[in-house]
């Protein structure tokens, strides 16, 4: 496979950007904590768009790892009560805590099921498209639910 030097910094950029930004930092409480990985994960989606809109399927990768890795961390986030005046979480979340945790789980399903597709090589544009539509739609449809309007 080859990959050009366009790629390999793209990556790296955002694989450095993501770090910074997603909660693999410690943060202080959990509020802080997903407030930085909800600001990560927003950072990669944009990075997924670029990546789709250049071609670079290799650089969509590892932002859709971040997005899974973050997703799998999302209920130990929301412990029970967990919110403040900057946070958006509605009282939802702990009053239906199985749905929200079951909605994470989807977001970390897709999210790596995009990564898998993008790192085979072999995906078309298509496909990568219909991935993301999915990781979109996961994130969509707890936010419907779980979070405050802004």
């Amino acid at each position: 496979m080859k990959v050009s030097l366009r790629s390999l910094v793209l990556t790296a950029a955002t694989a450095g950007t993501l770090l910074a930004s997603t909660g693999l930092v410690l943060a202080a409480d959990p509020i802080t904590e997903r407030m930085h990985g909800f600001k990560g994960s927003k950072h990669a989606m944009a990075a997924i768009r670029d990546a789709m809109a250049s071609g670079h399927q290799a650089a969509i990768t590892a932002p859709a790892k971040e997005i899974a890795a973050f997703a799998a961390r999302i209920p130990s986030l929301f412990p029970a009560g967990s919110t403040n005046d900057q946070s958006k979480a509605r009282d939802a979340i702990w009053d239906n805590f199985p749905d929200f945790t079951a909605k994470a789980k989807t977001m970390q399903t897709s999210a790596q099921a995009l990564a898998d597709l993008s790192a085979s090589g072999k995906a078309t544009p298509a496909q990568i498209k219909s991935a993301f539509v999915k990781v979109t739609e996961s994130c969509k449809a707890c936010h419907q639910h779980y979070k405050e309007k802004e």
